[in-house]
C-alpha cells in the first residue's frame, strides 16, 4: 500500500511540474511574441514568425519536463523502468488542456491576429504536439 501511495505522489509531482512548466514557458513565449510584435513594423501578418518561436519554446518545455520527470522516476523504486509514464502524463494533460481551452473559447481558428498559445488553434496544437514529441524522444 505504501509503494502505491508513493507512486501516486511521484506521478502527482510530475503532473504538477507539467502545469508549472507550461505556465512558465507560456509566459516566456508570450514575451518573445510581444517583443516580435513591438519590433515588427510591417502591417502584414507575422504568423509565420510565431510558429518557430512556439516550436522552440515547446522543445525547451519538453526537455525540462522530461528531465524533471526522469529524475523523479529514477528516485522511485517501482517506477524506474517505466519511463513511458512521463510521456503518457504529458499526452493526457495536453489533451485535457486542449479540451479546457476549447470549452472556454480560447482557441481561435482565424489566425490573423492571434499569435499566442492558447489563442491560435494551429499554434496551440503545434505547441502540445512538439512538447509531447520532445518528451517521447528525450532519453536520459
Amino acid at each position: 500500500m505504501k509503494t502505491r501511495l508513493s507512486n501516486f505522489f511521484v506521478i502527482l509531482q510530475i503532473a504538477a511540474s507539467f502545469f508549472a512548466l507550461f505556465v512558465i514557458f507560456d509566459i516566456i513565449g508570450a514575451l518573445f511574441i510581444a517583443l516580435k510584435y513591438i519590433l515588427w513594423f510591417s502591417k502584414d501578418s507575422m504568423l509565420f514568425l510565431a510558429y518557430p518561436v512556439w516550436f522552440v519554446v515547446a522543445v525547451f518545455n519538453g526537455f525540462f519536463y522530461a528531465d524533471y520527470g526522469f529524475n523523479k522516476i529514477k528516485n522511485s523504486e517501482n517506477l524506474q523502468t517505466k519511463t513511458w509514464v512521463i510521456t503518457l502524463i504529458a499526452v493526457i494533460l495536453s489533451i485535457a488542456l486542449l479540451i479546457i481551452f476549447e470549452c472556454f473559447d480560447q482557441l481561435k481558428t482565424n489566425g490573423i491576429d492571434e499569435y499566442w498559445v492558447p489563442g491560435n488553434l494551429g499554434l496551440t496544437l503545434n505547441y502540445f504536439i512538439t512538447l509531447c514529441s520532445t518528451t517521447l524522444l528525450f532519453k536520459k
